[in-house]
């Protein structure tokens, strides 16, 4: 009787725009972006294109070729020129008399070389250098990109328990009104909730400061909302010790040793060069009242007292140190190689041991005993027991992904990249 009385007209008005409405919903849902996921290939690339670091590396680069090209260049010439004005003694008139000088000093062909090859060999140092720098920002932005994705994970799978404290809470609150259970058990299952949210509060918080680091060190390039898509230690192929000595000869730490190695030798031989004297030619003509005088000249720059001994000892010096510092550089790298890539495997197998076996055993048995006591088949305090083992070996199983994590990104700093690898 009531259907009767509703205009169909109206009634197709009200059902039209009740679909309008749910698809406008819809459209909006679908439009509504969400955090952003981003990967660890993503990380790198960022990083390798906004650290200020970087850019201050490549300046630097600049600034030694700007050194280069003044090495090519030969020594600007000297030019002289006077005007003035004389009387001869004893006579009347005066008149003007006029000089002009040039010389040029010409460094011979094989010094001049040498010059110009250790200038050039500064500038191979001084990218060799970018190459160095663009490592450790590469790390550094490793490390904080699964500081966060641990962190992430961490906070949750305690936002998840402290969920499961709270429902918990509930049906013991309401147990107790109906008189199931006792106001001890309530008050017990009141403080649990309440230490499992600040927990979860407390691991969300450390998980957003990393992600905002990381925004930041990246010059906002990605959100500090983001969402890391990488960071699980299944996703990182075990390391072979067959191509590690490989790597280690091409890191960028022993390649900028390397370089500066072969400046210092370029340095040495330039100062040698040095002590042989320079060319200098020069032409000159004098006006005066009474005569004329042209003159050219071809002679050597000879040091008397000074044949660059001290120089050459300083190149001496900074070569011996350079060769030093390549061989420490290169053993460093393999005393490191060696300790990291055991450990790399062993945190690795840990990892995987309590992702893949400890903690999803510890989850079920939570699980059990909870239905039990829901059930009324078990009793609060081994709940207690239960979801104290299982905060334990959460806990652990989040070391053991983050010292995994942490250590792969040293590992990967240590063999000069391994980009392909997460």
């Amino acid at each position: 009787m009531v259907g009767r009385l509703v205009d169909p007209r109206v009634a197709a008005r009200v059902t039209v725009a009740m679909v309008m409405t749910v698809g406008a919903r819809a459209l909006l849902a679908q439009e509504a972006p969400g955090p952003q996921a981003v990967s660890i290939q993503d990380v790198v690339r960022l990083a390798r294109e906004r650290a200020p670091a970087i850019a201050a590396a490549r300046a630097r680069v600049i600034r030694a070729e700007g050194e280069a090209i003044a090495a090519r260049r030969f020594p600007d010439p000297e030019l002289g020129l006077g005007l003035g004005r004389a009387r001869p003694d004893g006579a009347g008139l005066a008149g003007r008399e006029f000089s002009f000088g040039f010389i040029q000093v010409v460094p011979l062909p094989w010094a001049r070389d040498k010059r110009v090859r250790a200038a050039n060999a500064i500038v191979v140092a001084t990218q060799a250098d970018v190459g160095v720098v663009i490592a450790d920002v590469v790390a550094e932005a490793r490390r904080i990109y699964y500081e966060a994705a641990v962190d992430q994970r961490e906070a949750a799978a305690l936002e998840a328990a402290a969920g499961d404290a709270e429902t918990l809470r509930q049906v013991m609150q309401r147990r107790t009104e109906v008189g199931e259970a006792s106001g001890a058990d309530r008050l017990r299952t009141d403080v649990e909730a309440l230490r499992a949210r600040a927990e979860a509060v407390a691991a969300r918080a450390r998980a957003d400061a990393n992600r905002a680091a990381l925004s930041a060190f990246l010059q906002g390039a990605i959100p500090p909302d983001f969402v890391p898509a990488d960071g699980d230690v299944a996703h990182l192929p075990p390391i072979e010790e067959a191509g590690v000595e490989a790597r280690l000869q091409q890191h960028p730490l022993y390649a900028a040793a390397t370089a500066r190695l072969n400046a210092a030798r370029a340095a040495l031989a330039a100062e040698r060069a040095s002590r042989v004297p320079s060319l200098f030619a020069a032409v000159s003509r004098d006006s005066e009242l009474d005569k004329r005088a042209t003159s050219a000249s071809l002679g050597f720059v000879v040091p008397l007292w000074n044949r660059n001994a001290g120089a050459i000892r300083v190149a001496e010096g900074g070569l011996a140190e350079a060769e030093a510092e390549a061989a420490r550089m290169l053993t460093d790298l393999r005393v490191q190689a060696a300790q990291l890539v055991r450990g790399d495997r062993a945190a690795r197998e840990q990892a995987l041991t309590y992702q893949g076996a400890i903690l999803p055993a510890a989850t079920r048995a939570l699980s059990i005993v909870r239905f039990s006591l829901e059930q009324g088949e078990a009793n609060l305090l081994a709940w207690f027991e239960a979801r104290r083992s299982y905060l334990e070996i959460l806990r652990a199983a989040n070391a053991a992904q983050r010292d995994a994590l942490l250590r792969r990104a040293e590992l990967q700093r240590v063999l000069g990249g391994l980009d392909e690898i997460r």
